[in-house]
């Protein structure tokens, strides 16, 4: 028995050193929005390997309520590790508001957020409190969650807030009009603007929470093109699948890779801050680009505090 133990410890090991990943700090704490499915959960799998404590959201209530399906669920984690299942829908802000009470209560610290879920829908819709869904979901739900949860950060050695965002942010564009009315963006081709403009908003509040948060690193990330379920509801016609599949095939990498960066900027311990990462390298020309739009990023950021105000 002593013997399969070592065994499987060398070979833990020994894939932990060809994934290149750093050591997790032991008793170390990490919250992932949308972590029991695709990149959240391939990021929350490499950290369990490290024997992190791990607060996994989720809107899936038969992960939470299924004991056959949790059981499924946990057996993705083959080292022993702590995993706590949270139930969290990003498209309530009071639901965001309950779930927080809840991760105080429980967890008196956390040492890193990572804002990860997300959704790409084609038709739009609207949230619960009627913003645009994709506005509402991928971005304020999480800044109301930052602002009321970065206090439980206060006490960790190291930190960390991490936004998920894309390299397509570069294509978002903000109209606080449309914003304020709950109306979608114009329409364009491929990925949805109103995606790439809720990722542009991740790395605008990104470098303008660092000015609030300067103890803080706050990491904006970009996972690159992965097969991941994001975009299911995108409802793409038939007809044109085959143009996005086989690219996909060729060109995309899988969640596991997509998951590499956000840990890379979960656990290296050099890396400064704000910064926007993408590949496990900062990416100079988007950080430029977002210094240049700062003063979009100051008016993000009073728009989103009225915005949470109003619902309180």
């Amino acid at each position: 028995m002593n013997i399969i133990k070592k065994l499987n410890v060398f070979q833990i090991n020994f894939r932990m050193v060809v994934l290149g990943d750093y050591p997790v700090p032991p008793g170390r704490v990490i919250l992932i929005t949308g972590g029991t499915k695709g990149i959240g959960l391939e990021t929350a799998k490499k950290l369990a390997r490290g024997r992190a404590e791990l607060i996994l959201t989720t809107r899936n209530s038969g992960v939470l309520e299924n004991g056959e399906e949790q059981r499924r669920f946990l057996s993705e984690f083959p080292i022993p590790t702590k995993i706590h299942i949270l139930k969290l829908d990003l498209n309530s802000l009071s639901a965001v508001k309950k779930f927080c009470s809840e991760v105080k209560q429980r967890f008196p610290r956390l040492d890193c957020i990572v804002c990860n879920a997300g959704t790409m829908q084609k038709n739009g819709g609207k949230t619960a409190d009627g913003w645009e869904v994709h506005f509402g979901v991928n971005y304020l739900a999480h800044f109301q969650l930052i602002q009321l949860l970065s206090p439980t950060l206060q006490d960790s050695q190291d930190p960390r807030i991490i936004l998920v965002s894309s390299s397509h942010l570069t294509k978002g564009r903000i109209n606080f009009e449309t914003l304020k009315n709950g109306e979608p963006s114009r329409s364009s081709r491929g990925v949805t603007q109103e995606y790439c403009d809720s990722k542009l908003m991740m790395a605008l509040w990104g470098y303008q929470l660092q000015k609030y948060l300067n103890n803080i690193k706050i990491i904006t990330v970009s996972p690159g093109w992965c097969r991941t379920g994001l975009g299911r509801e995108h409802g793409t016609p038939w007809v044109i699948l085959p143009f996005i599949i086989i690219p996909l095939a060729l060109f995309s990498q899988s969640a596991e890779e997509g998951a590499d960066s956000v840990v890379y900027c979960i656990l290296k311990s050099t890396l400064a801050s704000p910064v926007f990462i993408k590949n496990r390298k900062s990416v100079p020309a988007i950080q430029r680009y977002l210094e240049e739009n700062d003063r979009l990023g100051s008016e993000l950021w009073d728009f989103s505090i009225s915005a949470i105000e109003e619902h309180k």
